[in-house]
């Protein structure tokens, strides 16, 4: 019997059979575009925060609340989505969430101070990670192991447009009619995701259903976190995205004045960097049924280490140019997008009834980590590179050496399904 059934007290019982087509483009595209209520809620509206600030003459700090608010956000709907979706089911966890960002993003656009804007942006940022979270867990129900990391993958590349195309067209948006258009610009895509949710994706959870009491499940957090099967691929996504989050939090305040480019050419580095993360999601979702997530965590581990020596030691050599920058950086992308699948499917398969509680865990872990670098590396900036560049080298090489290390004990072997 697996060590999960032993703990919750009686066989885990078999992931719920569905009538559902998991290769329908239809449903990957819906599960992608519910990974984008992400960006779709923070990357449109970068563009339009020195009008907020005008409109309601507040300091650079306090318009900064605009992020935090959302961010926190973040971090609290994270540690209530996964519960909730244990015990009341996926599909019936998303139309909640939809409904509740629907109405935060209506207040958002009818805020008529900051601090109702940044008050409805938490609600909203509580309402968007249902997305994201419940997807991997809808994966997770789906398929295991080898087939879960090829859907995921299908659902990266689904996802990956939106963080390219959500800040162009947040910034189109602000130039035609204002900031509070992205507001709205929201509210359509909240309503569409809502009536589609709602028509084409039925409930895939489980039908026996966890309890939520603050007992049970700080008795599952701690459960996990003390399985190598859970840790070992987690820590591994931690390693990668804390090299993302720190190059998505402060690149342009990097590599704009640093390398003296314009925001137009900061937006066409950034969008070759996520080209590489593009790309690592289509080679993984291709070849990881015939290569293996073991494999696929092997090749994704080298590609950071490769990227992250390279751009530390550029920037170490006092090579400061947007192709010495942004070339290793594409390919430490490029192993987010290749290990990122197959991550969550390794840590997710050997889990079915706690599908939902595991994949906020791991999402928290991740935000967590990416926050807290983000933020050091606020207060490390000397007018060079060096910083962010040392810190996503460093990113790499603990990947690799992560991957190594629980490679020899066999922690990223199948779990039967």
């Amino acid at each position: 019997m697996p060590c999960d059934a032993l703990w919750f007290g009686r066989a885990a019982t078999p992931v719920f059979p569905l009538k559902i087509n998991s290769d329908s483009p239809a449903l990957t595209l819906l599960l992608g575009m519910l990974m984008g209520l992400l960006s779709i809620s923070l990357d449109s509206m970068l563009s339009a925060l020195p009008a907020i600030q005008q409109d309601y003459s507040a300091s650079s700090g306090e318009v900064q609340m605009v992020l935090s608010a959302i961010m926190m956000g973040f971090v609290t709907g994270q540690i209530a989505a996964g519960p909730l979706a244990d015990r009341f089911g996926r599909r019936t966890m998303l139309i909640a969430a939809l409904l509740l960002y629907f109405v935060a993003t209506i207040a958002c656009a009818l805020a008529e101070t900051l601090t109702i804007l940044c008050t409805a942006r938490f609600v909203q940022g509580c309402a968007a990670v249902f997305g994201p979270v419940l997807v991997r867990a809808i994966v997770r129900d789906l398929h295991a192991n080898e087939a879960a990391a090829r859907l995921m993958g299908r659902v990266t590349l689904a996802f990956a447009v939106m963080p390219i195309l959500m800040p162009l067209l947040g910034g189109v948006l602000m130039s035609l009619q204002g900031w509070r258009s992205i507001f709205w610009m929201q509210t359509v895509f909240a309503l569409l995701l809502l009536a589609a949710v709602i028509a084409r994706l039925p409930e895939t959870a489980p039908p026996n259903r966890r309890s939520i009491s603050l007992g049970a499940v700080l008795r599952s957090y701690t459960y996990l976190l003390g399985q190598k099967k859970y840790l070992a691929p987690t820590l591994l996504g931690l390693c990668s995205s804390m090299g993302v989050f720190a190059f998505v939090t402060n690149s342009a305040l990097v590599i704009i004045p640093v390398l003296g480019l314009t925001p137009r050419e900061y937006s066409l580095l950034f969008a070759l960097v996520m080209i590489g993360y593009i790309s690592g999601a289509r080679v993984g979702t291709r070849h990881v049924m015939r290569q293996g997530i073991p494999r696929m965590l092997t090749l994704a581990s080298v590609a950071a280490a490769i990227g992250g020596v390279l751009i530390a030691g550029l920037a170490l050599a006092g090579i400061q140019t947007a192709a010495a920058f942004g070339i290793p950086m594409a390919i430490f992308m490029f192993s987010n997008g290749l290990l990122s699948p197959s991550t969550a499917a390794a840590a997710l398969s050997p889990f079915p009834e706690i599908a939902g509680l595991a994949s906020a865990l791991q999402s928290i872990i991740h935000l967590v980590g990416g926050t807290v670098l983000g933020l050091a590396l606020s207060f490390w900036f000397d007018a060079s590179t060096i910083p962010l560049a040392s810190a996503i080298g460093i990113c790499g090489l603990a990947q690799l050496g992560l991957e190594r290390y629980y490679s020899r004990q066999r922690a990223f072997a199948p779990t039967p399904a």
